[in-house]
C-alpha cells in the first residue's frame, strides 16, 4: 500500500467551509467533501480544534468559530479563490 501526503492549510479550510455556509460540520462531512477516510478528518478537525478554528459540540461534530475562520488575511484568499460564489459571508 502507497502513501500519499498533502500538506494542508486548515486556517483556509475552515474560511471555506464558514464561506460555503457551513456552521457544523462532522467528521462524516469533512471526509465527504474531501474524498478522504473518517479518521483522517477526525484528525484535520482534532487540529482545527486545537487551533481554535472549531469547538467539539457533540461526539463527532464540531462547531465552526466563524470570527476566527473569517479572521485576516483567509477570508481574503478564500474569497480570491472562489470568485463565482457571490453569497456575502456571515458577519463576525
Amino acid at each position: 500500500m502507497s502513501t500519499l501526503r498533502v500538506k494542508l492549510d486548515i486556517e483556509k479550510l475552515a474560511a471555506t467551509l464558514v464561506y460555503s455556509g457551513y456552521t457544523y460540520i462532522s467528521v462524516y462531512q469533512l471526509a465527504r467533501i474531501l474524498g478522504i477516510t473518517t479518521r483522517t478528518a477526525g484528525r484535520i478537525l482534532a487540529e482545527m480544534e486545537r487551533k481554535g478554528l472549531v469547538s467539539r459540540w457533540s461526539r463527532r461534530t464540531y462547531k465552526l468559530d466563524v470570527a476566527r475562520a473569517l479572521a485576516g488575511e483567509t477570508f481574503a484568499q478564500t474569497s480570491e479563490a472562489c470568485p463565482s460564489n457571490s453569497r456575502t459571508p456571515p458577519a463576525a
